[in-house]
């Protein structure tokens, strides 16, 4: 008996001596890998381009109350939101991305770097607009909204954003923010269904727009209504040979197949001497390739099959 206990004390100090994970439960399916620290990045000024005060300071308070009655979760109260004014300045895209989703995608791995961008909107190659088919709409944002935190300070109270947030009054869409018992709405990331960048701001918003198709035909069309020249699309569909079709149909040079903001600095090169080309680099099939006249960079990784 008592060597027997001996044994089980051995166990339980073996199994406290044990390393803590890398990788969590909790990060994978929980809120914590969206509430770590990350380094914001704030939207580029056009260069030479001097800030100038608005001669109006207007309040977001009527803004927020009225997109609010439109917000995912329903009405939620202001009384904490404080008046802010926006500046007049100038704001350039910063290498923006495309997002279309299929049903039959990797919806996990896109949501990751749809709340990525989410919460760091003006970051390089974040993205911009997400296409998705309708039928999808409700569950894919649900998980998105589930994953929402409070935006950094920097972002939630910079100009741009507050602009942005002011004008979503003259736009009759839904919006989807946190959960207000979680996410105060002011400090809430935006995706706005069924609107356009040029109806917040004249360049980058702080926001994500959602489009929804229902033909594949239709996906590669609706990028068509922004007023935005991305610089990459990440499509993600099992069929990757579809991808190339897209390829054709969307004026953009780079093209990620399930996955996104991978390094193409490898086929520059090859790219801008008008060759065609094929490595693997870190796991990933990258390729220059001319289609129907139109030169294109594309990525997808190694396990992927080309039907």
């Amino acid at each position: 008996m008592l060597k027997t206990k001996r044994v089980a004390v051995r166990k339980r100090s073996k199994l406290r001596s044990l390393p803590k994970p890398l990788i969590t439960y909790e990060d994978m399916y929980g809120h914590e890998m969206c509430e770590r620290e990350r380094n914001v990045v704030l939207p580029l000024v056009r260069e030479g381009y001097e800030e100038s005060l608005m001669a109006s300071k207007p309040s977001i308070e009527d803004a927020l109350e009225e997109a609010s009655e439109n917000c995912f979760y329903g009405p939620v109260p202001v009384d904490s939101v404080s008046n802010a004014s926006a500046r007049e300045v100038l704001y350039d895209w910063n290498l923006p991305s495309l997002m279309i989703i299929f049903h039959s995608g990797d919806l996990d791995s896109a949501r990751h770097y749809l709340v990525e961008s989410l919460h760091n909107p003006f970051a390089p190659h974040a993205v911009a607009t997400l296409v998705i088919h309708e039928d999808m709409v409700k569950d894919f944002m649900e998980r998105v909204v589930a994953r929402m935190h409070a935006l950094d300070p920097k972002i939630a109270q910079h100009p741009l954003f507050v602009r942005s947030l002011a004008r979503l009054r003259n736009i009759n869409a839904r919006i989807f923010t946190a959960d207000p018992n979680r996410v105060p709405v002011e400090l809430s990331p935006i995706v706005v269904l069924d609107a356009t960048h040029n109806y917040m701001n004249d360049g980058p918003t702080g926001v994500i727009t959602l489009h929804t198709y229902r033909t594949p035909e239709e996906a590669s069309q609706l990028y068509l209504m922004e007023p935005v020249k991305y610089n990459s699309v990440s499509v993600w569909d099992e069929d990757t040979a579809s991808s190339y079709e897209v390829a054709t149909l969307i004026d953009c040079d780079n093209l990620f197949v399930n996955c996104a903001n991978v390094n193409l600095d490898a086929m520059q090169e090859a790219f801008e001497e008008g060759r065609d080309e094929m490595r693997l680099v870190n796991g990933y099939h990258l390729e220059t390739l001319t289609i129907l006249g139109k030169r294109r960079k594309l990525a997808f990784p190694v396990g992927a099959i080309i039907i």
